[in-house]
């Protein structure tokens, strides 16, 4: 017998993919958008990774979790993270009851 919960699985997934629009470079403006059927509001969050690469190797980069403003499928926020810093960005949305992530590996350059 199949339980009940595994029919609701079809309707809660959806196909959507975000890229950046701006090149994350250090301490410039991050923009990223989404493509495909999610549902809004979505959230960024950028998880600094690796070492750091400020002087005297302190780390001066926190997480960033901006939500997208007005229901949109854009979003740029400044990216205060030293030249060279390594980070993965996650998008999800919030839907009834799942969250669904995507995420993507990057590295701010040099200005």
């Amino acid at each position: 017998m199949i339980p009940f919960s595994l029919f609701l699985i079809p309707s809660l997934v959806a196909a959507y993919t975000f890229k950046f629009t701006s090149v994350p470079t250090q301490c410039q403006e991050l923009s990223l958008s989404i493509e495909g059927q999610g549902s809004p509001p979505y959230q960024v969050l950028i998880i600094p990774v690796g070492p750091s690469t400020a002087a005297n190797n302190v780390e001066v980069r926190k997480v960033i979790d901006q939500t997208f403003p007005d229901n949109g499928t854009t979003v740029s926020f400044p990216l205060r993270f030293p030249a060279n810093s390594q980070f993965v960005a996650t998008v999800r949305f919030f839907a009834l009851i799942s969250i669904s992530f995507l995420s993507h590996p990057h590295t701010c350059p040099t200005p």
